[in-house]
């Protein structure tokens, strides 16, 4: 009963994948049996991908730096998307680096504000912290 479950299930998955890739990688695919083993390919394929993109993410992350005279509000919003970007492809960044990042970011005008809220010891969201820039 268990293992009949395990084939229906797995041939439902299998469809939806083959159904979800286009006509070069469905051949590529056929003779897969297993959903798993197709995840794994697909994997292995374009795998590097998310890697290069994380990459990116994180190197714009760190090349944004906040100019005089533009809006703070801007800058934040690029900043988060960069976050989102590089954890959206595997990349785990804990909120505390993430405040550190966007602290580094920010021109010397904040270094008060940043103080601030150090010694606050205040723990907020990002959407938070940009609203109190």
């Amino acid at each position: 009963m268990a293992f009949d479950n395990w084939v229906n299930s797995n041939e439902i998955t299998r469809c939806y994948m083959m159904v979800s890739m286009n006509s070069v990688l469905q051949k590529q695919h056929e003779g897969y049996l297993n959903a798993r083993d197709i995840m794994h390919n697909v994997e292995d394929m374009f795998g590097c991908q998310s890697v290069l993109v994380r990459q990116a993410a994180i190197r714009n992350l760190m090349n944004c730096k906040h100019k005089l005279g533009t809006p703070t509000k801007d800058h934040m919003l690029i900043v988060i998307g960069y976050l989102a970007e590089a954890q959206s492809h595997g990349y785990e960044i804990d909120v505390d680096t993430q405040m550190e990042m966007i602290f580094e970011s920010l021109s010397k005008e904040f270094i008060p504000f940043r103080i601030i809220f150090n010694l606050s010891g205040k723990n907020m969201s990002l959407t938070e912290l940009m609203k109190q820039l």
